[in-house]
């Protein structure tokens, strides 16, 4: 059922990228399950104010890059738009655990996400 007013999802691309938006009459939230989870938007309605920064190159789909950047960094810079991103197993510079190296912000903040509506009614609206 598609609503216009009290709890709400909508389905939607920024950029070709999949776009889940989960919002309120005072929250709007956009998440881009296909790169990351990560959150692209995070706006209170009621001072039209967005939290979010993003990045001025814009999104980048990571599906149009060639992968294995020359360096640890650059894979995540490449498609860095700025946002919040998931950053699991580590957050922060490039590292080594146990010989195994980690990229900037480790694996997780680059990968696709697959998710599913879980409740979706006027009181709340939830993925999972």
């Amino acid at each position: 059922m598609r609503r216009n007013w009290a709890a709400r999802l909508r389905h939607g691309t920024i950029d070709g990228l999949r776009a889940v938006t989960l919002e309120n009459e005072r929250l709007r939230v956009t998440v881009l399950p296909g790169k990351g989870g990560d959150v692209v938007e995070l706006l209170h309605k009621p001072t039209d104010t967005d939290f979010v920064w993003l990045a001025p190159q814009g999104l980048r789909d990571p599906r149009d890059h060639l992968q294995g950047a020359a360096d640890d960094v650059a894979q995540f810079v490449d498609h860095y738009e700025g946002g919040w991103q998931e950053i699991f197993p580590s957050g922060g510079a490039p590292s080594e655990y146990r010989g195994a190296r980690l990229a900037q912000h480790g694996e997780v903040s680059g990968l696709p996400w697959e998710c599913e509506v879980v409740t979706d009614s006027p009181t709340r609206s939830r993925y999972g």
